[in-house]
């Protein structure tokens, strides 16, 4: 069952010191248990898209303590899914592209991110696109690391798929702060749940 976490004790509009607070969440997960855990918010994550016929599903390569998508990614390939990683592009903006699996994506000059090295896709081939959040909340608002990447691809109108917020479950809260250009998720899963926000 998917709850929210006590909000930190601070501005409730501080962005800032949410992504501070979310870091501190997530680092605390201990090593030994971030395998299980994600294999955990994998099975949810494989749910929806058995449930949606999904084809084509966006996953992200993880930074950091973010939650780990490998096992997630192997089991759509077992589904008979085509997987997508985003790949940045000189105008700050990302863009799609396949990869047969997670091994296929390199490491983006000059920085440790793991990207596609395939053309870019068009955004409609996607059924469904799992977006990386530092933090929930149960209106479905996502909050990222600031730099807009994911809220520009992910406000798309070329993007119909479903949208699928997925953090740790310490960082799923009540409320958190949502400005005109934050673009709500359909359904967000940590490891201990998952919570469809809009039909």
């Amino acid at each position: 069952m998917l709850v929210a976490a006590p909000d930190p004790e601070r501005n409730p509009n501080d962005k800032a010191a949410w992504r501070a607070a979310f870091e501190a969440r997530r680092r605390a997960v201990p090593a030994a248990r971030r395998a299980p855990l994600a294999r955990a918010a994998a099975d949810l994550v494989l749910a929806i898209a058995r449930e949606r016929g999904a084809a084509v599903v966006a996953l992200y390569a993880p930074i950091g303590a973010e939650l780990d998508t490998q096992p997630l990614a192997f089991g759509l390939l077992a589904q008979g899914c085509r997987l997508a990683y985003p790949r940045g592009r000189t105008d700050g903006t990302l863009e799609m592209a396949f990869a047969a699996s997670p091994g296929d994506l390199r490491p983006r000059p000059g920085t440790r991110l793991l990207e596609p090295v395939t053309p870019a896709l068009d955004l409609a081939e996607l059924d469904l696109v799992v977006a990386p959040a530092m933090g929930l909340d149960l209106h479905g608002t996502r909050l990222g690391r600031g730099g807009g990447h994911y809220d520009r691809l992910l406000a798309s109108p070329a993007l119909r798929a479903h949208r699928v917020g997925l953090t740790w479950a310490s960082c799923v809260v009540a409320r958190l702060p949502r400005e005109a250009h934050d673009v709500a998720m359909d359904a967000i899963v940590a490891e201990t749940g998952r919570l469809d926000v809009r039909a």
